[in-house]
């Protein structure tokens, strides 16, 4: 499967979540991308050296024309990283966008785009083999301390990953 990441996407997985070396055993059968605008969010945030090396291991860049239909939605700002990857996921609908902010969330199922966020990641991963129940606890409680939002039904369906 082809992701697409948003910028807080990448933020909270790679980063905030310490999850470098899952992302890079998720890639061997998966391609994670991220269009240029989120490389540029991301890069220009408060990150070493290492935090760019890692994302440039982790994600590759595609390019995407951006879809100008979906401008209004976001009052013809083109500076959102979200505007880029639902751009290039309405172009590749084969492709799925991991977006955890609501409204693009909502804008997605509304324009019928393919989309996840950061919990469907990590059970995917689960599903995969790559992260366990016992380490998909350990990064619940990262969830917890962190300022990510969750919703009770996304908490308790990473509770029946860590069940199963």
């Amino acid at each position: 499967m082809k992701y697409v990441f948003d910028t807080s996407a990448v933020i909270y997985l790679l980063e905030k979540w310490g999850l470098l070396e899952k992302l890079l055993l998720f890639t061997s059968e998966n391609d994670l991308c991220i269009p240029p605008r989120v490389r540029e969010e991301f890069v220009s945030g408060d990150l070493g050296a290492s935090d760019v090396k890692n994302l440039d291991r982790v994600f590759s860049v595609v390019q995407v024309k951006l879809d100008a239909d979906l401008l209004p939605y976001f009052n013809y700002d083109a500076s959102d990283g979200a505007v880029w990857v639902m751009s290039y996921t309405r172009q590749n609908p084969g492709d799925c966008c991991v977006i955890d902010e609501e409204f693009a969330r909502d804008l997605c199922q509304f324009l019928r785009v393919r989309f996840t966020g950061c919990i469907g990641i990590l059970k995917e991963m689960h599903e995969s083999s790559i992260i366990s129940s016992r380490e998909l606890l350990q990064v619940k409680e990262r969830i917890r301390k962190s300022s990510f939002y969750c919703t009770g039904r996304l908490l308790k369906e990473l509770d029946n990953c860590i069940k199963a």
